[in-house]
């Protein structure tokens, strides 16, 4: 592209006469021919895979909707709260899940090895835009060269040490007529959008994963206690075994009985510290903490509230899950890849514009018969490629069709998670309500034994049976009520948690 001055002799150049500018419309009109003639054949393109849409499967508009509704208003005491992505976990009332939450997202490493994909994407996204903007260079090339006596250069240039040098800029654009870098500029914006969406998911599920380890903890603890105070009772119930067997009341076999069943509630005892334990280290560990750092952590599910939030319901909520977001945008990357792939079949148009300083004489680089300058368009027209483009297509097709299954497996896992959670909260209902009648007749129960045993109508023996039974009542009860809360934070997450993202844009495949 850069001239050389080559010989002293003008009317000697060996090297051929300028393009006249009379020939150039000639020239265009030839170069249009063969662009219009001369392109790469595509062949047969491949239908896209057919994604799946929910919004029409038959009764889940409204059924689907009552049931979401239901299931949210079945235990509702208080008015409902707003469903917001930033802090859902704030709708359980406590200040330590909280912190707990806002801890482990600040320091969890997955979720800042997430963010580095982000960074990556917004960074090859920006690569694709500046494809399409005008790049303008500049260099300065300095060389000192003997040059062959027996060359092609003669004399004065042959068997001399010549310093010589180029000074240049140089302005190259590519007008993008066929639109591909514009696809590949969509492509990688859509592949930002994704990455976006993916850590939010990811923040969902840490949150969750936090939410339902301090539920779990705070089971354990209250089973705890009731366990604690069944080995009491046992022990009372032991001290008074062991008494009547002195006297001659009872026999040993009772008193045997009453002491395995101490050791076995000792041992559980024990299960249950080293459950909460693990609940207590494992929170440590999600919030990025010392593992014993949060072992004077116990909470109670009295601390905790069911979560009640009122949000716009039906299947367009399960839209706003951010795995779903993410699975949209790949698929819009990959229909941008693919656009991008079938107009590499077509000429690429590249504008270059290039002036400076030549010179085979350093001392007279600046010179003005030094100046040079030219244009230098060029067309590159895929004409054989050997299959190559082609196959390429065939990979980009298959790239579409793998994103567009990936969206209808998250929409159909979405679908089944909202499900079990919706009947799982649903199937607690009854067993809630059973349980807390069944644990006032138990404590009624108990009144009355309490009250012969007052009067003297009987031994402690009947009291502390009742007694026991209530507690074994209170453990079923604090079990069914950790199993609602963890239902309804796994419904949450089922549905999104509150995410939004108004920029997404509906799947659409060609």
């Amino acid at each position: 592209m850069t001239p050389l001055r080559l010989l002293p002799n003008r009317d000697k150049q060996l090297l051929p006469q300028r393009l006249r500018w009379g020939a150039l419309p000639r020239t265009l009109a030839l170069a249009l021919a063969i662009v219009l003639s001369a392109c790469a054949q595509r062949g047969v393109e491949t239908p896209a895979l057919a994604s799946i849409d929910a919004s029409k499967w038959s009764g889940q508009q409204n059924g689907f909707k009552d049931r979401i509704q239901s299931a949210l208003t079945s235990q509702a005491p208080s008015p409902a709260s707003e469903l917001q992505a930033s802090n859902w976990w704030g709708l359980l009332g406590n200040p330590q899940l909280s912190a707990l939450v806002l801890k482990a997202q600040e320091h969890n490493p997955s979720l800042s090895l997430a963010k580095t994909r982000i960074d990556k994407a917004q960074a090859l996204a920006g690569l694709s835009k500046s494809s399409t903007q005008a790049q303008l260079d500049a260099g300065l090339d300095v060389s000192r060269q003997l040059y062959s006596q027996t060359g092609i250069f003669p004399p004065p240039i042959a068997g001399n040490m010549i310093n010589s040098g180029n000074l240049q800029a140089a302005v190259n654009w590519n007008p993008d007529l066929m639109g591909t870098r514009a696809a590949q500029l969509r492509a990688a914006i859509g592949e930002v959008k994704a990455q976006e969406a993916q850590t939010h998911y990811a923040q969902l599920q840490l949150a969750t994963q936090v939410t339902l380890t301090f539920i779990n903890l705070a089971s354990w603890v209250d089973q705890l206690d009731c366990a604690q105070e069944q080995l009491a009772l046992q022990r009372e119930s032991v001290a008074l075994l062991s008494e009547r067997v002195q006297r001659g009341l009872d026999n040993r076999i009772e008193l045997t009985l009453a002491q395995s069943d101490l050791k076995d509630r000792e041992s559980f005892i024990n299960y249950i510290e080293d459950q909460v334990r693990i609940a207590q280290h494992q929170l440590a560990l999600l919030s990025a903490q010392d593992p014993m750092e949060l072992e004077h952590l116990n909470p109670h599910l009295q601390s905790l509230k069911t979560p009640q939030w009122s949000t716009p319901i039906g299947l367009n909520l399960l839209a706003q899950r951010a795995d779903l977001r993410a699975a949209q945008w790949r698929v819009q990357a990959s229909l941008g890849q693919l656009e991008s792939a079938k107009l590499d079949f077509y000429p690429n148009v590249n504008l270059g514009l290039f002036a400076g300083y030549n010179s085979i004489n350093l001392n007279q680089l600046l010179q003005g018969r030094s100046i040079q300058y030219g244009l230098a368009p060029s067309v590159r027209l895929p004409i054989f490629d050997g299959g190559r483009l082609r196959a390429q297509l065939l990979v980009k097709e298959s790239e579409r069709d793998s994103a567009i299954a990936q969206y209808n497996e998250t929409l159909l896992e979405a679908v089944k998670e909202c499900a079990n959670a919706l009947s799982e909260i649903q199937s607690l209902v009854p067993q809630l309500q059973q349980t807390t009648e069944s644990l006032g007749l138990s404590r009624q129960a108990q009144a009355l034994a309490s009250e012969r045993a007052e009067h003297g109508l009987s031994n402690l023996q009947p009291l502390l049976a009742a007694k026991r039974a209530s507690l074994t009542k209170a453990q079923a009860l604090l079990t069914l009520e950790a199993k609602q809360l963890s239902a309804h934070v796994t419904l949450i997450n089922a549905l999104g948690g509150g995410y939004n993202d108004p920029t997404a844009i509906a799947l659409q495949s060609k």
